[in-house]
């Protein structure tokens, strides 16, 4: 499977660093205007290179970043191979090639103006397998933590990043659906009331066994998830992707938690500017972003809502709707429905049981697709429906 590279984009680009979850906002000034967001894995698990490339917006805009789809991306080997990577939507850019760690490897750009990126030469590291992740409650949060260690002890850098899956409900189950006009009673492979979906996390860990006399990652903090997510509320999926990085690339994400310690409030000094390994070639402009790879150790763990502690149980997790937002039609007035409004259930009379009308509500309350979610499951999701 291939790794996309989707960390650093958005308006207020989050990143976050060390075995502590902190937000970091890249430092951008109003007066950069066009600055260059290049993020680039070469994964040599998968045997394929991924790019994506973006222009960051000022702190104060609330523009969305551009992606960037037309530009020449390739990665070079000190063979003298290039390979360039294919265009694909939203400004990434992905191939296929041979790698290993006998070889070295350099980014190169070239955008639609002429303007041409290059980064320093890389080599590509292997990197040990995940021994697990673990997690417990502490009252309030899920705290998720990785074990991992090195037989060889060459391992003396990390960093771990990750996909999550949740399912999820939507406020009502609609057992109903309007068909030409008409009510009729939905096939149980139409509800819309459960959901998937999956989120890239925009948090990212690094450590570091460099002081100890063995390469072991013992339960490093990985990651806290709050109690009262939605994302708890019945299945949780995390889809653990581990890396070893070089020196370099480990100063590199430590001076990003460093200069986000020194951001404050909106009146405070902005951090100083801090640089990849990716520049402008023959002229200064600023640019963001790193260019690594190699091997990447992957681990999933998933666990419903119904297997947890009690303590995690009694939680209450809000719904966005309640009983306030059901409205009532008679069979008269089912033709005033608004547009927007889904069938939940008929209502009957009391003795004969005859239809006498429908609860209805908000495609908000009912429909779990209006909240970015998918009513397939992934394919390692259990079976069961809970």
């Amino acid at each position: 499977m291939k790794r996309t590279p989707s960390r650093w984009f958005g308006v207020l680009l989050v990143v976050i660093v060390s075995a502590c979850i902190e937000p970091y906002q890249p430092p951008v000034s109003d007066k950069d205007l066009d600055i260059m967001v290049i993020d680039g894995f070469l994964d040599m698990t998968a045997q394929s290179a991924g790019v994506e490339l973006a222009l960051a917006s000022p702190l104060a805009s609330r523009a969305a970043t551009v992606k960037i789809d037309d530009a020449l991306v390739e990665v070079l080997d000190d063979k003298g191979q290039r390979y360039r990577l294919k265009s694909a939507a939203g400004g990434k850019y992905f191939s296929d090639m041979p790698l290993n760690t006998d070889t070295h490897y350099s980014l190169f750009i070239r955008r639609a103006d002429g303007r041409e990126y290059a980064s320093d030469q890389i080599t590509l590291r292997k990197t040990p397998q995940i021994d697990s992740i673990t997690w417990k409650f502490d009252g309030h949060n899920i705290l998720f933590y990785v074990y991992c260690h090195d037989e060889s002890n060459a391992a003396k850098y990390f960093r771990w990043d990750f996909n999550e899956t949740y399912e999820f409900s939507a406020s009502f189950e609609s057992r109903w659906k309007m068909v030409s006009g008409q009510p009729v009673i939905r096939d149980r492979s139409e509800y819309v009331d459960i959901c998937y979906r999956t989120d890239t996390a925009t948090v990212i860990n690094i450590g570091t066994t460099k002081q100890l006399s063995g390469s072991v990652v013992f339960g490093l903090d990985l990651y806290t998830l709050p109690g009262e997510s939605v994302k708890v509320s019945r299945r949780y999926s995390m889809d653990l992707r581990q890396s070893v990085i070089s020196p370099a690339e480990y100063s590199y994400w430590k001076e990003v938690k460093k200069q986000n310690e020194i951001v404050g409030g909106l009146f405070d000094p902005q951090p100083s500017q801090i640089f990849g390994n990716v520049r402008r070639v023959d002229a200064r402009e600023t640019v963001i972003g790193y260019f690594s790879g190699g091997e990447v150790a992957r681990k999933r763990v998933l666990f419903d809502f119904y297997s947890l502690s009690s303590e995690i149980l009694d939680i209450r997790r809000s719904h966005p709707c309640n009983e306030a937002n059901v409205v009532d039609f008679t069979l008269a007035e089912l033709r005033f429905m608004p547009p927007n409004y889904l069938l939940i259930d008929a209502i009957r009379h009391p003795i004969t049981n005859a239809v006498e009308g429908y609860a209805t509500a908000p495609d908000s309350c009912v429909d779990c697709r209006t909240r970015k979610g998918t009513t397939t499951p992934p394919d390692y999701w259990p079976k069961d429906r809970l």
